[in-house]
């Protein structure tokens, strides 16, 4: 672009100087013709116009325009031009002078003129052929430069698809690649431009999220893992829990759980030994699936294993771990699990090794509970019944032995009435200790249903009904507050002395059995529509009044017996049950 301008811009004056050379021509075939026509005519006005002609020759000879080509030009432009300056100042111009002031045409000087003429025509071709050359050469140039251009287009063309359209196309496809998921693309671009270094971090981005997936794939298993641990060590305790809690008052049989937890944690020598708190030996050894060595316990070496204060201890090529079944002060044994040397206990094995070992020592405390429950129900019982055997057939039969030595005293002395009197106080005495008998019977047979307090009431209410006439009502509304069996069978006494009293005694025609809860207690109210109860009266059954007072002895609670209204007897009783907070506090109303 820049030769084709500066070829322009020197070329730019070429047609002037071929006009202007071809000025000279005809300004010298014009001094020719004014010198030739001299001879015809005279007069100043003809030198003037040659003098005119010749001035305008030098002017158009010495015209800048010319110089101005041929100083960029060839020599021969150059030379052809001082050949026709030179030559017009040292011969045509004095010739032209001379002619002139002689006033004749020198014919040599029309030869030398018209000899002019043709040098001016050479020059004129000169300049026609330099201004030629010169376009000839601007096409040259511009040839060039199209054909560099279309040379550069297509090398442009080619280092675009080589450098940014292949690049592209690579980037874009992995890209898709990476979209649909596949990571272990490679862009292969090796440049050190930007879609080199794009292409890098691209690879590096695809490693760096392989490497990423591959983690998170390994924490998803590791987690997996986890979980499926968990999972088996719940399902462990549960079935563990569901296992003491079905046998809670049977044996326990924990050799299902012992190879549950054996199977569980991964180790193949788990070892439970059981022992009384009281005592040092063994009374159970049980063990997982792979049988121990048993040379210690067959020699009853077990204190060795009780008073080790140690979690572990090494034994040759194996671990052995101990995890005492300690509660509340309590030790029932020992957990024993054998690993081997290197491969100590996981946190999550020593979890569930230290749950189940929470767990069994509770089951066993809680049984240990139970018996001892069980044992001081059964004391409480038996003096309950003793108590009762005391106030009842003891009594019974102390007041028949005294009847039998006055029977015996009056037979010696022969006296038939009163023999008679005794004999008859005697079997008015044995027909009631047999009856107080039968109720002692009932009693101690006293149960509950399967079903509870309710249907226990109920069954009572329909045998009352078949033993008398009088309308038995019970009303129960006691479904929110649980109790204990305990409570139940001594609640379950005391109605029935009260319900039972009042069909013997009460004379009346309606009895209202109700049992509800109020603020947390329990109430029971017995009220019949009889005759006012006179609690110092013989014929008052106080065998019942003391079953159902040393009753309410025994749950802690209030028992009240009273006429409201003067009207029939009420018997009025409440206690708190062990279920809910602390008792209230409540005055029995009048």
């Amino acid at each position: 672009m820049g030769s084709s301008l500066f070829v322009a811009w020197i070329a730019k004056g070429d047609a002037a100087s071929i006009n202007q050379s071809g000025l000279l021509r005809m300004q010298s075939y014009k001094i020719l013709n004014q010198l030739m026509r001299k001879e015809l005519e005279t007069g100043s006005t003809r030198q003037e116009a040659v003098e005119d002609s010749m001035n305008h020759f030098e002017l158009l000879l010495n015209d800048k325009l010319l110089k101005t080509s041929f100083d960029v030009s060839s020599t021969t432009l150059k030379t052809a031009y001082h050949d026709i300056h030179r030559q017009w100042y040292s011969s045509i111009k004095p010739g032209i002078q001379q002619e002139l002031l002689h006033g004749r045409l020198n014919w040599d000087l029309y030869n030398e003129t018209t000899y002019f003429v043709t040098q001016i025509n050479h020059l004129v071709t000169s300049y026609q052929k330099n201004a030629e050359k010169r376009i000839y050469l601007l096409e040259l140039i511009q040839i060039i430069t199209i054909a560099s251009l279309l040379f550069l287009v297509i090398y442009a063309l080619h280092i675009l698809k080589k450098n940014i359209a292949h690049p592209l196309s690579a980037l874009n496809e992995a890209a898709l690649k990476v979209k649909n998921g596949d990571l272990n693309c490679h862009v292969d671009i090796k440049s050190n431009d930007e879609f080199g270094r794009l292409a890098e971090a691209m690879n590096a981005m695809s490693k760096s999220i392989i490497a990423v997936y591959r983690d998170l794939e390994k924490q998803i298993e590791q987690e997996t893992a986890a979980v499926e641990r968990n999972k088996r060590g719940l399902q462990l305790m549960f079935n563990t829990s569901h296992a003491i809690n079905k046998n809670i008052n049977g044996k326990f049989d924990f050799q299902p759980i012992i190879n549950e937890l054996s199977d569980t944690i991964g180790l193949t020598q788990v070892d439970l030994c059981l022992k009384t708190p009281e005592g040092g030996i063994a009374y159970d050894h049980l063990y997982s699936n792979e049988a121990p060595e048993l040379s210690r316990c067959m020699q009853r070496l077990c204190e060795q294993c009780f008073k080790n204060e140690k979690k572990f201890i090494q034994q040759g090529n194996e671990y052995k771990h101990y995890y005492p079944l300690s509660i509340d002060g309590k030790d029932f044994g020992r957990i024993i699990c054998h690993s081997k040397k290197g491969a100590p206990l996981t946190k999550w094995q020593d979890q569930i090794l230290q749950s189940i070992s929470g767990c069994i020592p509770t089951a066993l405390n809680i049984r240990l509970q139970v018996e001892q429950g069980n044992r001081l129900s059964l004391l409480e019982e038996r003096s309950v019944i003793a108590r009762e055997l005391h106030d009842s057939l003891a009594q019974s039969l102390s007041y028949l032995n005294i009847q039998v030595t006055r029977l015996q005293k009056a037979h010696t002395k022969g006296t038939e009435n009163q023999i008679d009197a005794i004999i008859g106080e005697l079997k008015q005495g044995i027909n009631t200790t047999y009856r107080q008998l039968r109720e002692l019977l009932t009693t101690f047979r006293l149960g509950l249903n399967e079903t509870g307090l309710r249907e226990s009431l109920i069954a009572m209410v329909i045998e009352l009904r078949q033993r008398s006439e009088m309308q038995v009502e019970l009303k129960y509304t006691l479904e929110n507050l649980p109790l204990t069996s305990r409570e139940e069978i001594h609640l379950m006494q005391i109605a029935r002395e009260a319900a039972q009293n009042a069909v013997k005694h009460s004379e009346g025609s309606h009895l209202k059995i109700s049992v509800y809860d109020e603020s947390g207690e329990v109430f029971l109210n017995v009220r019949d529509d009889g005759t006012n109860l006179d609690l110092n009266a013989e014929k008052y059954d106080h065998f019942g009044l003391a079953i159902m007072s040393e009753r309410s002895r025994i749950l802690n609670g209030q028992l009240k017996i009273d006429a409201p209204d003067q009207t029939g007897t009420r018997v009025l009783f409440h206690f708190h049950p062990i279920s809910t907070s602390a008792p209230v506090v409540r005055e029995l109303s009048q």
